[in-house]
């Protein structure tokens, strides 16, 4: 569903609100994001051990570089439309 939503020929949103779980999965098929106040975005898989099984680790470099991915994904950061994820690598 995630691929045919990221090849769609069209332009999709995502508007994010809410905590993070496989929403930042379908956040990174979109096109563009909105974040509300209260969302927070990250891969929470990092913390259980486990590993984002929806194409999000190999989109999330795609987007927004590998050394931000990295950081995201590696020490299992969390996004929010407050305070954003500042570039350390």
């Amino acid at each position: 569903m995630l691929d045919l939503i990221e090849n769609l020929g069209k332009p999709v949103v995502a508007c994010i609100n809410g905590s993070r779980s496989w929403r930042c999965e379908l956040a990174l098929a979109c096109t563009m994001r909105l974040a509300s106040n209260n969302a927070k975005l990250g891969q929470p898989e990092v913390e259980a051990g486990d590993y984002s099984g929806y194409g999000g680790s190999q989109r999330l470099p795609r987007l927004v570089g590998k050394g931000l991915a990295m950081q995201i994904v590696l020490a299992g950061e969390v996004i929010t439309a407050q305070k954003p994820i500042a570039l350390v690598w």
